[in-house]
């Protein structure tokens, strides 16, 4: 994995269209503002509890950012562009 990426994991309950909606809406904003500087795995916990319990993820959707370090979660909101970015620290660790 080169230097400089992202490695996130998004938790998210079900194959819902919401759950569709918000890997899709999450892609175009990581694709805009990160490139191919990123690694998006999607844990549906219905299918593997272990994984939340793992990562203590105990609601979704979360987005937790394993890399680069510090570790970073963000709950719910995952449509504010915003909130997103700055949960990331992209406005403080990412130079293009």
């Amino acid at each position: 994995m080169a230097a400089g990426t992202y490695v996130l994991i998004l938790f998210v309950t079900g194959e819902t269209p919401a759950s569709r909606r918000q890997v899709a809406e999450l892609e175009g904003l990581l694709d805009q503002e990160l490139g191919s500087h990123y690694q998006l795995s999607v844990v549906n916990v219905f299918r593997d509890p272990e994984a939340a319990v793992r990562y203590d993820v105990f609601a979704t959707p979360t987005l937790l950012k394993r890399l680069p370090e510090p570790v970073r979660r963000i709950l719910y909101g995952l449509r504010d562009r915003e909130r997103v970015l700055s949960g990331l620290e992209l406005e403080q660790t990412w130079s293009g």
